[in-house]
């Protein structure tokens, strides 16, 4: 992905943090991310299993916002909800939760739309729309 382990861990050794590499959102990206005050506040209606990380990324890049790897810095993530990715086709509860998560992208792209205008539409695809469908339909299955 955008982050580009390689190039991380070929940096020379320094004995502080900073920037290193500026990196460029792309879609299905989820960075884990460090922000100043002045950051856009966190859309609070994702709840479920979602994209929450890469959706605010995404409002964050059309809002102007950069992204940089730093040099001395590295999260450990402790697992995810799904285990198998193919869980949701098994999992009753699980498809209807991914289900309102594709709901709850559908009414927060709307609203960054509405808020910060035709730059939000980058925060969409066709193959993520169709996505979402497919989810909508199997949370019902």
């Amino acid at each position: 992905g955008p982050t580009d382990y390689a190039r991380w861990f070929n940096l020379p050794p320094s004995k502080e943090m900073r920037p290193a590499y500026e990196v460029e959102w792309s879609f299905f990206y989820e960075p884990f991310f460090i922000l100043s005050s002045s950051a856009p506040y966190y859309y609070e209606g994702f709840k479920e299993y979602s994209y929450e990380r890469g959706s605010f990324a995404c409002e964050l890049k059309a809002r102007g916002w950069k992204f940089f790897v730093l040099n001395n810095a590295f999260v450990l993530h402790d697992g995810f909800k799904l285990t198998n990715m193919f869980e949701f086709f098994l999992n009753k509860k699980v498809r209807k939760e991914l289900a309102k998560t594709a709901i709850n992208h559908r009414l927060y792209r709307a609203e960054l739309i509405a808020k910060i205008g035709s730059q939000a539409k980058k925060c969409s695809s066709l193959s993520y729309r169709t996505l979402e469908v497919l989810l909508v339909l199997a949370g019902h299955l």
